[in-house]
């Protein structure tokens, strides 16, 4: 019995370290999609700054463009950024 609990218990561990990581790299994920959003993009298009932290939910990521001389919003941009170890199977799903 003593066994089986240790093992259990490694397991959490080893969950919570997969959890952990996927955070993470969720959260460097957002942050470089930013950066090359940011990078590609004019003085006229505003942005929502990424989240703080790794597990922060909600929108990932807005940009509205406007026009380069009339206060008139020309185009919208909403990020929502995805990490997956299953992803071909995830977008295979999602766009047949």
């Amino acid at each position: 019995m003593e066994r089986a609990v240790k093992c259990r218990s490694a397991g959490k561990r080893i969950a919570q370290k997969d959890v952990s990581r996927y955070h993470r790299d969720g959260f460097l994920f957002e942050c470089i999609s930013w950066i090359v959003a940011r990078q590609s993009s004019s003085s006229r298009t505003f942005m929502k700054d990424p989240h703080i932290a790794a597990t922060t939910q909600g929108l990932d990521g807005l940009a509205i463009e406007m026009d380069p001389t009339e206060p008139v919003m020309v185009g919208a941009t909403i990020f929502e950024d995805k990490c997956t170890e299953i992803r071909a199977r995830i977008l295979r799903a999602r766009c047949s």
